[in-house]
């Protein structure tokens, strides 16, 4: 009966025109508010009570039906004069960013460039990455961002892949493309220097250093360098193309980690949808203020959210090409930005360095966690440390994926801001809780897997329409819903909380399934632990499966005690966890391996694990 119910609902939501789906949102607002009496079904995805948390603008508003470029362009075009970006501490108007736009769309045009190519960019974040990527957007042409440490295999495959017909690439990747250009699709490279920007003391000083190691900007004599690229465009008009909802304004690539990356395809609404967002998540961010981007453009958070994003409310985007997150607290006392995005473990490194124990972060406004999740132990140190350094706002948390275009919840204000939760929803999108196995909804606080559906979610996979199916699926009334692959759960305060990734999952032998983040978190209420990370580890009497091993970081402070605190750690796990959940061995460590973006690295930690038998603290029977 409970099931009948929940479709005839479902069919009742999906025969509503738009102008009937708003009048129902506005309803349900109120309803969550209590400001009128009616029931909840208990389904956060007909109740959608996280509207409570937005205005009625948010809720009504539309999303701009116009290119990316337009966007930012009519947002700012009356404030030319306001800084668009910083680079190592020059300032580029948004005047003078457009104005490069515009040379760069004259120069693609010059080079036989046309709506409905693509274009790679293998760039960090530097000015002309963006230039680059707005004109290509306003003529209509794809951009294909490439991450510039690939492999030559790995990119050519990525350019040849999109057919691209030129490519933007970063000058110390050249000998990567030059080893792989009888290969390509294009022969049009353009090389760019990361010195083209920056202030003219400082690029003085940089050339002359070029110059007496014997290097020049483009050291291949068949690579046309981004100045002579510009300085012969000619004087074609820039004919601009015409928006289109469904443009591939993007391509991106997932990490790979369940197999080869795939490239998601972003498009014009995707890109304006996370943009429309910002006001109503992101309210403390205003134009001028400055807004650190540490994030590098070829992935979906740092091209949204680190560069489309606060460029569209005329904010100050600060670009770091080359960010070291060891050197995080430095940084941010350079900079002293208002708004900075990054991951977990970026602002857990502050709560331990000695270079910022002393430091005043007063000036911070919004600190913005996601990528991946934070225990709440983590958070709550975190949020210890920005109260005691005169930060007077908690660590804000976001989720999202790559298929989502990057972000779809965020703790927009101190009310959704819950300790382990990654927010609410964004008010455009809606999120339901699906029993893994039997498809079954759940209602709050039930966990299941975590499906998002809205306005942002990606064209689909790059050539790849058996993954795409497997990843988006459309339910019986058309709604598309991307499948996250991640368990969690939603509060009756339409919170949503993430308990792990269904990947993540560990199967021991005898069939016992073991969530990582559940034995995490016990682990983390010791005091004397910095951080933790649990990995499956395979056994070579056991054919199949793996156990839980917790590889450990101890506090300085705690290190003489080594052995007692494993002790309590185990201790601690059987007291709060079955039995088959307890990790089998506790290895110490100096410190957790990264990727490049900040995030533990885990297979590098099981790689360890099952490559050797050592240093191992404490060993439990099987």
């Amino acid at each position: 009966m409970q099931k009948e119910y929940l479709e005839d609902l479902k069919r009742k939501i999906s025969s509503l025109n738009e102008e009937e789906s708003l009048k129902r949102d506005l309803y349900l607002k109120d309803l969550a508010l209590g400001n009128i009496s009616g029931p909840l079904t208990g389904y956060p995805e007909i109740d959608k009570v996280w509207l409570r948390y937005y205005d009625n603008d948010a809720i009504k508003g539309n999303i701009p039906e116009k290119r990316v470029y337009d966007v930012i362009y009519d947002n700012n075009r009356k404030h030319l004069s306001d800084t668009a970006l910083l680079y190592y501490g020059r300032k580029i108007s948004f005047g003078e960013f457009f104005d490069n736009i515009k040379k760069a769309a004259q120069a693609f045009i010059n080079f036989g460039i046309k709506e409905g190519d693509t274009v790679s960019i293998i760039m960090p974040s530097t000015p002309e990455t963006f230039y680059a990527f707005y004109a290509l957007n306003r003529l209509g042409v794809t951009a294909n961002m490439i991450d510039p440490r690939y492999n030559e295999d790995k990119i050519k495959h990525l350019i040849n892949d999109t057919n691209s017909k030129m490519v933007i690439v970063i000058n110390v990747s050249e000998d990567k493309i030059e080893n792989i250009r009888p290969y390509l699709t294009t022969k049009n490279i353009i090389s760019v220097s990361p010195t083209l920007s920056l202030p003219l003391v400082l690029n003085l000083g940089l050339q002359a250093i070029e110059l007496f190691k014997g290097k020049k900007d483009s050291n291949k004599s068949n690579f046309m360098t981004w100045e002579d690229f510009i300085e012969y465009r000619g004087n074609k008009p820039v004919i601009d193309a015409k928006y289109d909802p469904d443009f591939p304004a993007a391509i991106v690539y997932t990490g790979g980690t369940t197999g080869p990356s795939k490239g998601a395809i972003m498009t014009t609404k995707c890109l304006n949808a996370i943009a429309y967002h910002q006001k109503s998540s992101m309210p403390l961010v205003e134009r001028k203020d400055k807004y650190l981007n540490i994030m590098p453009p070829f992935i979906a958070f740092g091209l949204t959210c680190g560069i489309n994003n606060p460029l569209s409310v005329g904010a100050v985007v600060d670009l770091i090409p080359n960010f070291n997150h060891q050197e995080f607290a430095q940084l941010l006392n350079k900079h002293k930005p208002k708004h900075v995005i990054g991951v977990p473990s970026f602002w857990l490194s502050l709560t331990d360095s000695k270079y910022a124990m002393h430091r005043d972060f007063s000036y911070l406004r919004s600190v913005i966690a996601g990528g991946c999740g934070i225990n709440p132990e983590e958070e709550k140190r975190v949020n210890k440390f920005l109260t005691q350094h005169g930060c007077q706002y908690k660590l804000s948390k976001g989720y999202g994926l790559t298929e989502v275009s990057s972000c779809a919840s965020f703790t927009s204000c101190d009310l959704n801001n819950k300790l382990g939760s990654v927010g609410i929803p964004l008010a455009k999108d809606n999120f339901k809780i699906v029993d893994p196995e039997t498809k079954e909804e759940k209602m709050y606080g039930e966990s299941g897997e975590i499906y998002i559906t809205g306005p942002s979610i990606m064209g689909g996979y790059l050539n790849n329409e058996a993954q795409t199916k497997a990843m988006i699926h459309t339910d019986d009334f058309g709604t598309k819903w991307v499948e996250t692959g991640d368990i969690g759960s939603i509060d009756k305060d339409g919170c949503i909380f993430i308990e792990d990734r269904i990947k993540n999952m560990i199967i021991r032998p005898d069939g016992f399934k073991v969530y990582p983040l559940t034995i995490e978190n016990i682990i983390l209420q010791h005091p004397g632990i910095y951080t933790c990370k649990v990995v499956g580890g395979s056994k070579p009497e056991y054919s199949m499966g793996k156990f839980p091993v917790a590889y450990i970081v101890i506090k300085d402070e705690y290190k003489l005690k080594t052995e007692d605190i494993i002790s309590e750690v185990n201790d601690l796990c059987l007291k709060n966890l079955p039995e088959y959940q307890v990790p089998i061995d506790f290895i110490i460590k100096d410190s957790l391996p990264y990727t490049s973006i900040g995030k533990v690295d885990t297979k590098s930690l099981e790689s360890e694990y099952n490559q050797k038998d050592n240093n191992i603290s404490l060993k439990r029977k099987l």
